[in-house]
């Protein structure tokens, strides 16, 4: 049986969160249940260089990452760096509209790429509109990404949620800056 397989989108304990605002961070609240396979390469977004110090293969990682090359619908990091050239924008300023990342919540300094170790059943949806900034401290770098004159993010871009994601199911973790 493959990690998560008898996980159901209604019946995990997200860590740091409450279910309902990883619903919430879904369009329509809805994700589909998708069996990623052993080698696929996975990246989010991320305010550090490095993992945190003490990271062993017990580690719980975060739920939140996208695909890193061509997956279902979504073109892949690649051809997003290329859609914000052509825009004349830096990639973590259409990061930050098409993930919905709030100001205050990731400087998206770093894409940090991994290959999985084995396969993984994931949730897989559309990315939901949110606020900007939730009032927390600001750490976005106003001086490499600019902030939209709206008060709201709009998503649309896909999006993988991991439960029980460990160290040991990644490999080959690079940080890259943005």
């Amino acid at each position: 049986m493959y990690k998560n397989a008898d996980v159901s989108w209604g019946g995990f304990q997200p860590v740091g969160q409450t279910l309902e605002e990883v619903h919430q961070a879904f369009k329509y609240g809805k994700a589909e249940k998708r069996l990623l396979p052993a080698g696929m390469k996975i990246c989010r977004l991320h305010g550090f260089s490095q993992l945190a110090p003490g990271t062993v293969d017990s580690t719980l990682l975060t739920a939140w990452w996208s695909p890193y090359d061509a997956y279902d619908w979504d073109a892949g990091i690649q051809e997003r760096r290329k859609l914000a050239s052509h825009f004349g924008v830096s990639t973590r300023e259409l990061s930050r509209i098409v993930m919905a990342v709030k100001e205050d919540w990731n400087s998206l300094a770093y894409l940090w790429v991994a290959t999985l170790t084995q396969p993984i059943n994931v949730f897989f949806g559309i990315v939901a509109g949110q606020a900007r900034s939730g009032g927390g401290t600001m750490r976005r770098d106003a001086s490499v990404e600019k902030s939209g004159g709206t008060s709201r993010l709009a998503g649309n871009n896909a999006q993988f949620y991991i439960p029980n994601l460990l160290f040991s199911d990644i490999r080959d973790s690079q940080f890259l800056p943005l």
